[in-house]
């Protein structure tokens, strides 16, 4: 299912770094966060605001309890 995926997803980038691991989590929820985003900022800020997101996020994962929550988002 898709939790227990995005937690191995989680795990293996926090392991190892795994690029991989990251874009696809980028990919999974890149549409959620640009459409949330979107609601909330003129459309010239998204991109950049998308992206502060994302680099908040992987800062955060260390200290995530739960790996397969997206309420992060």
């Amino acid at each position: 299912n898709d939790e227990q995926e995005t937690a191995a997803l989680v795990k293996s980038f926090l392991a190892t770094s795994d690029q991989e691991a990251a874009t696809v989590l980028v990919r999974r929820y890149q549409t959620l966060v640009s459409q949330t985003v979107a609601r909330h900022v003129p459309m010239e800020e998204v991109e950049e605001i998308c992206q502060e997101v994302f680099l908040d996020f992987f800062r955060a994962l260390p200290n995530l309890r739960d790996y397969s929550t997206t309420t992060y988002f």
